[in-house]
């Protein structure tokens, strides 16, 4: 892996927060997310995540908060919840949103109020994991955030598009550490 397990922890934190609602808050954190990026040597997809950041930086806030809005709340499609494509039985989808949830209580949290399968939290839980649980959960994950990408592509979100493309890439670093 060209990723130390640390460095992917690194990452899916920093990524975790720039999927957030961009709020006031989000804003401000900006340069701290920026700082935790750099920490991490030699990383595209760092550098894709910086790349963001500039774009954030360059848009005005309510620009960037109806981006947000357009792209993820309205079409399961985009979604950040990654039970919401390809889902079309409601028990297989709770079964899924069950499979989440025990990531959760495997690692000592509480399931959390959002659905446990909204990717900011996942890359939040990721970022806390030990390395055996961390590659099961991206092993767990590819596919949805695969999925997810195509769809940010065919709607042209390319900001965003770009971002869950590079948290798409270190998930396969990791799947593929695991299989090494």
């Amino acid at each position: 892996m060209n990723l130390t397990y640390d460095d992917a922890r690194k990452f899916f934190r920093a990524a975790s927060r720039l999927l957030d609602y961009p709020d006031a808050q989000w804003r401000q954190d900006l340069t701290s997310v920026e700082s935790v990026l750099h920490e991490i040597p030699d990383c595209a997809q760092a550098e894709a995540l910086l790349d963001f950041i500039q774009a954030a930086r360059a848009a005005t806030a309510r620009e960037f908060e109806s981006c947000y809005v357009d792209t993820f709340d309205f079409s399961n499609k985009t979604s950040l919840h990654l039970t919401s494509r390809e889902r079309a039985d409601a028990g297989i989808q709770r079964m899924d949103l069950i499979a989440y949830s025990v990531y959760f209580e495997e690692a000592g949290f509480e399931a959390p109020d959002d659905l446990p399968d909204s990717l900011p939290v996942l890359l939040e839980l990721a970022s806390q994991l030990d390395n055996t649980a961390l590659t099961r959960l991206a092993r767990d994950i590819d596919h949805d955030i695969e999925l997810l990408e195509r769809s940010l592509i065919e709607h042209h979100v390319v900001d965003y598009a770009a971002v869950i493309a590079a948290i798409h890439d270190v998930i396969r670093l990791v799947n593929q550490e695991e299989a090494a």
